[in-house]
């Protein structure tokens, strides 16, 4: 009996071993998945970090119960703080120094509309550094609830965009200089995206053109084209579109535009395209002919009549021809008479077709 207790109890000793040993290996195995996991979440850390230096954003988290704040490094460096190895901002009223003054309360009514209505929150504000500099920063902030559907955290990014709001008021400013300067242009000024959609118009398009501004946006360039040739416009802008260049609109060609009440007038378009991030726009400089078009007809006529009359032709015939002259040249119709023998005589007359 003696024998058979030690063998059995050597027995469960070897089995315990064996647990031991095997429970070991598991423990170390799960270690090492541990430590690999811990490492590729380090590093993953330190990735963030570079990823949220070079882009200069960082990313925080807002424990509404505590009132805890915790920040990654780079949300210490966008205030100009020296950051602290835990990531934890001392104090609730640490971040609302740094808040613009005059912006205070408007980031205030922002974080309370999310958390009252359950929503993100996504705004721009200004901040001042420890260094005394003014920043504009843009805020996103996501909103988790407890288990009892109350609000328990907020989680977000702070992106400094100083830069890039500079560069956006800058192209902003040079936008509404460059605006300015076209309303305050004679002519009617139109712009033209790829598509012939006119995308601006200055104010003389309803001195001019009988249209207000507002009335030419998002509509079709042809919408100003005398019908019988608004078909052929199109495939004519098509086609400038592939190459477009800065020159006269239709040379040699005799323009017209239509006003709002379908009536015609001579122009002269001058075409110049700008590069933009939505593609190529055309500006379309216009300009109303109809003066230079009469004088040019005067003139015309002043110098086809005194062709005629030194020709040596019949005076009858000089009358007829001067009259053809006239129409269309200068009237709809014209009629001759000459007051001889004490009475008028109609010579000649003609009339436009």
């Amino acid at each position: 009996k003696q024998i058979e207790f030690t063998e059995d109890l050597q027995i469960r000793l070897e089995k315990a071993e064996l647990e031991i040993f095997n429970r070991t290996y598991e423990i170390r195995q799960t270690s090492k998945k541990l430590q690999s996991v811990s490492e590729s979440l380090r590093r993953k850390e330190l990735q963030l970090q570079e990823a949220q230096r070079r882009e200069n954003f960082g990313s925080w988290t807002w424990d509404i119960g505590s009132n805890r704040r915790q920040w990654s490094e780079e949300m210490f460096r966008i205030f100009g703080i020296q950051p602290n190895h835990k990531g934890i901002v001392p104090e609730p009223e640490f971040v609302w120094n740094f808040i613009h003054k005059d912006d205070r309360d408007f980031v205030r009514k922002a974080i309370d509309e999310a958390i009252n209505e359950g929503k993100q929150y996504n705004i721009e504000y200004r901040i001042i550094r420890s260094d005394g500099s003014e920043r504009v920063v843009h805020a996103v902030g996501d909103l988790y609830f407890a288990s009892d559907g109350k609000p328990s955290e907020m989680m977000g990014t702070l992106h400094d965009v100083t830069e890039r709001k500079k560069i956006v008021d800058s192209l902003l400013e040079s936008e509404n200089q460059f605006r300015g300067l076209l309303e305050t242009a004679y002519d009617p000024i139109l712009i033209v995206d790829e598509k012939g959609s006119i995308e601006y118009a200055n104010r003389q398009t309803k001195a001019w053109l009988g249209y207000e501004p507002e009335e030419l946006i998002g509509k079709p360039i042809e919408i100003l084209i005398p019908d019988r040739f608004s078909k052929s416009h199109i495939d004519k802008r098509a086609e400038y579109m592939k190459r477009p260049v800065s020159r006269p609109m239709g040379r040699n060609l005799e323009l017209s535009a239509k006003r709002k009440d379908g009536n015609e007038f001579p122009v002269e378009i001058s075409l110049s395209p700008f590069q933009t991030s939505r593609g190529n726009l055309v500006t379309d400089f216009m300009r109303d002919m109809t003066d230079q078009k009469s004088a040019e007809n005067q003139q015309k006529f002043l110098n086809d009549t005194s062709r005629i009359l030194s020709e040596t032709i019949s005076y009858q015939e000089r009358i007829r021809r001067i009259t053809n002259f006239v129409v269309p040249t200068l009237a709809d119709w014209c009629t001759v008479y000459i007051y001889e023998k004490e009475k008028l005589t109609l010579r000649a007359s003609a009339q436009a077709e």
